[in-house]
């Protein structure tokens, strides 16, 4: 088939990219054409990258403008979404198809994002915990969960590691890896980091790395991290390590990803709400036992590690018209405890490694996208795309 996936661009770092990026490549070598349109990573002209088309974006900052003149130029099967579906507007795919392959990341459904699915050709959900929401909804779905490349995330020397990435290799490294996006913060740093300094305080020994913008040059869309860590006696480049700046921003390479996650003694992680929880995923791959919240989608990517429980957080209502959970700092400061006296357990390690890779991306191709895309080849050919393009206007009347 011809798939068109609106998504970011397949070399932009974020779960978005990175996983448009690995299953183009396996979708690619089983014989599907396809093409990225990059509603971020990517504007102008279209460009080659590995073999695959890459669309640029226009105006709008979800690609909506241009999204089905970019499928009809590919001329595609349907466009398959890899991004949240309650920015998607349905009319704005005229005569194409729409595959929605989307998060969710609150209790119940958001209403905005069960609204725009339901006008969907078909739906795809990552999750375990989506399946059980969708099963709300009467809506039909298939599952198809992000997946990782277990061969390049794997465990490494430590020691080298840490060499490599200049991290103290007497400390005790706590990771986090999350984007630093929105207020307030649905990665819940502001909790997570008090947590730290209540075990910092108990063992000196530790250090905190956050892989993420730290906030110091305000852009209207993340939090002053770095300020935060200051107000609460943590001491910038001692206690708390950022990612480089620069470098983040262009993006680190997957391999680079692999030294720092095996820098870490365990990654840190208890957000209010995950659609899925690659950087959790990821760190299990590399044999990093996780802290993750006991809600959406987080316990069932948590193979090694410890939960903060449900109780131990604030049911807290969303701009989405949903819940999510604000973690207690206290709850995660006794998982970090619990992981502290844990270090270097290789049980720990062996959990989380084979764990992970029940997800490996060569598992999820074969069990989960192969069948999956039969199944809609099967349904575009009992329904054909509607060429009348007045019908299709017709919802912008």
């Amino acid at each position: 088939m011809r798939i068109s996936i609106l998504s970011n661009a397949p070399w932009v770092g974020s779960g978005y990219g990175s996983q448009t990026n690995l299953v183009t490549k396996h979708l690619k070598n089983l014989g599907h054409e396809l093409a990225i349109q990059a509603y971020f990573g990517h504007a102008g002209i279209p460009i080659n990258y590995n073999g695959v088309t890459v669309y640029g974006a226009v105006a709008h900052p979800f690609g909506q403008d241009v999204m089905a003149a970019h499928a009809n130029n590919f001329n595609s099967d349907f466009i398959l979404s890899n991004m949240d579906a309650w920015v998607i507007e349905p009319e704005m795919m005229f005569a194409q198809k729409w595959v929605a392959w989307f998060p969710i990341d609150s209790e119940p459904i958001p209403p905005l994002v069960l609204e725009k699915v339901s006008k969907a050709f078909h739906r795809i959900i990552w999750t375990e915990f989506a399946k059980r929401e969708m099963d709300k909804t009467g809506l039909d779905y298939d599952y198809i969960p992000y997946g990782v490349d277990t061969e390049l995330f794997k465990p490494a020397d430590k020691k080298a590691a840490r060499k490599i990435a200049n991290f103290p290799q007497d400390k005790f490294v706590v990771g986090m890896v999350a984007m630093n996006k929105g207020y307030p913060p649905r990665k819940a740093f502001f909790k997570n980091i008090e947590a730290f300094k209540k075990l910092h305080d108990k063992h000196p020994d530790t250090v905190l790395y956050i892989h993420a913008l730290d906030g110091s040059r305000p852009n209207g869309e993340c939090v002053d991290l770095k300020g935060f860590c200051q107000s609460i006696g943590l001491k910038i480049g001692m206690d708390v390590m950022f990612a480089d700046q620069y470098s983040y921003v262009l993006g680190y390479p997957e391999d680079a990803m692999v030294t720092l996650y095996n820098c870490f003694d365990v990654h840190l992680l208890v957000s209010m709400g995950e659609g899925f929880g690659m950087p959790q995923l990821e760190a299990q791959s590399c044999g990093v036992p996780v802290i993750c919240g006991d809600w959406t989608a987080m316990p069932e990517l948590m193979f090694s590690g410890w939960k903060v429980e449900r109780k131990d957080a604030e049911k807290t209502y969303t701009l989405q018209n949903t819940y999510q959970f604000d973690p207690h700092a206290d709850a995660i400061a006794d998982k970090l405890e619990l992981a502290y006296q844990m270090r270097g357990n290789t049980d720990y390690a062996k959990r989380a490694r084979a764990g992970a890779q029940k997800y490996d991306i060569r598992r999820v191709i074969k069990n989960h996208w192969i069948p999956v895309l039969a199944k809609i080849e099967k349904k575009l050919q009992e329904q054909p795309a509607n060429s009348n393009l007045a019908d299709n206007l017709k919802g912008l009347r």
